[in-house]
Order: C-alpha cells, then sequence, then structure tokens
C-alpha cells in the first residue's frame, strides 16, 4: 500500500535540492546593500587627511631640522673637550628667512641705540618695504655733499643690518626748495643725486656692499615731508633715504615704482595738512 509519508520519501529522493538549497547558491542570487560602502569610504576619507597633515608638518619641520643640523660642535679624538662650535644657522640661511619686519624693528632698534631719534627715522611701507630717513644735517654739511664724521659711524651700523639681507637698496636723495647755484651743483638736482651717490658708494666700497642690490635715485625738492615753510621742517626736507625692498622696481612700466607712489602718496598728504 502506498502512504503519504512514501510520497515524501520519494520527493526527497527525486529533488533534494528543492527542500536544502545550496548556501552559496543563495547568497549570489540574493541583492546585497551597500551601506557598508559609506563607512569604507569616510575610513579611507580620514586616512588620506591623517596623511596629508603629516606631511605638512613634515615639510614644515624640515627648515627647522636643517637649522639644528648646522650647530654642531668637533671634538678631539682623545676627549679633549670642545675644539670649535659652528654657528647655529648659516648667514645665507638667516638672510633668506629674514623678513622686512625683521629689518623694521633693527632698524628702529639701531636709531634709538644711536641717540638718533631727532635726525633719523625709520618707517614700514605696508609689508613691500623699510624706509630708513637720515637727516642731510647728519650726513653733510650745508650745500656739500661729502660725508661728516658722525655720517660714518651711522652708515657702518646700517651696512651691517643691510649685509644680512638679500633685498633691494634704493639710496634716494632729497633737498629743501632753498636755490643752489654753485659750480658743482647748478641745482638741487644735482646735489641730492649726488648725495644719493655718496651714500650709496660708502656702503658698496667702504662696507663692501654687492653693487648689483643698489638703486640710486635723486629727488631735489619735489617729494618733501614737511611744507618749507619753518627752518626746521626744511632740515627734514634734506634727506637722504634707505628704501629697503622686496622687488626691484624694473618693469613696473612709467612712472615709480609702488612703493615709491605709496610712500609720497602719504608725504604729500602730510604737506597739505
Amino acid at each position: 500500500m502506498f502512504t503519504p509519508a512514501d510520497s515524501c520519501r520519494e520527493m526527497v529522493k527525486k529533488e533534494p535540492d528543492a527542500l536544502h538549497p545550496d548556501p552559496l547558491a543563495l547568497t549570489l542570487s540574493t541583492p546585497r546593500s551597500l551601506r557598508w560602502a559609506i563607512s569604507w569610504s569616510d575610513l579611507m576619507m580620514t586616512l588620506f587627511i591623517l596623511f596629508v597633515c603629516l606631511y605638512v608638518y613634515a615639510s614644515a619641520r624640515r627648515d627647522l631640522d636643517f637649522g639644528k643640523g648646522a650647530g654642531v660642535e668637533a671634538v678631539e679624538e682623545t676627549g679633549g673637550g670642545v675644539v670649535a662650535q659652528s654657528p647655529r644657522l648659516s648667514d645665507d640661511y638667516r638672510a633668506r628667512n629674514q623678513t622686512l619686519s625683521d629689518i623694521y624693528e633693527e632698524s628702529v632698534r639701531l636709531v634709538k641705540d644711536a641717540y638718533r631719534e631727532k635726525i633719523a627715522d625709520v618707517k614700514m611701507v605696508s609689508d613691500s618695504a623699510v624706509r630708513i630717513i637720515l637727516t642731510g644735517d647728519l650726513l653733510f654739511k650745508t650745500g656739500q655733499a661729502e660725508l661728516r664724521g658722525p655720517a660714518v659711524e651711522t652708515l657702518i651700523n646700517v651696512a651691517e643690518m643691510l649685509r644680512g639681507t638679500p633685498w633691494v637698496i634704493n639710496v634716494a636723495g632729497h633737498t629743501d626748495n632753498t636755490p643752489i647755484h654753485s659750480d658743482r651743483f647748478p641745482t638741487n638736482w644735482e646735489l641730492s643725486a649726488t648725495r644719493a651717490c655718496r651714500v650709496a658708494r660708502f656702503l658698496i666700497e667702504e662696507m663692501k656692499l654687492p653693487s648689483d642690490r643698489f638703486l640710486i635715485t635723486g629727488h631735489a625738492y619735489h617729494q618733501p615731508l614737511r611744507p618749507n615753510t619753518t627752518r626746521g621742517n626744511r632740515m627734514l626736507n634734506r634727506r637722504v633715504e634707505i628704501v629697503i625692498m622686496k622687488d626691484r622696481p624694473g618693469g613696473e612700466g612709467a612712472g615709480y615704482h609702488p612703493v615709491f607712489q605709496e610712500m609720497y602718496r602719504r608725504d604729500a598728504a602730510r604737506v597739505v595738512e
């Protein structure tokens, strides 16, 4: 007699996969969720940012590590002690990393240490130039272009400060509006230009600063600091300026370099006041 139990046994024998399907087949046929990709992408982005930060940090520390490596002590093999110690930073390395703000602070300190606040001044022109103003009475006698004794001492100190910088140096001569008619200086143009040349020659020939860093200009009485109405104002207008700039004026087209335009715009406004 054929019973229902026999029917079930026959079904199992004929179609075993119908009751026990293959797990791999189920896995391949069932759609998988992609939510895991979001977490994976977050992890990858976090690792990327981490390595970028490490690279930036290592790059920033590279110059400091170079500076530390520059200061090395040489010791005798016998253990006799320190023979010599090289400077912590080389002059070239210090010059490349010196900013105009450093030069400005050093120039202000130079003027104060020399007690020359009344005959010298230092100004910062934006972030592009430092302007050291030396009055003509400090540097020269009236109507002359030969350096005086106090001027030499001041220029020596200025030269030592400029020696460690890579910047362009413009020496500009200025006069007051008092006419001059001499064999050597027919007008104030010749006087202002010759005074600027004399200061530049001292810095180049006596202090051995590189001549290719220098620019020389003479402005006569056309760029006053104060109105030429009093004796004190005329003394301030008779001056030589040492302007330390990041860029050489070449290639700027007609007219003054932007640094000078800003300086003289401020001076003109002050004269009007």
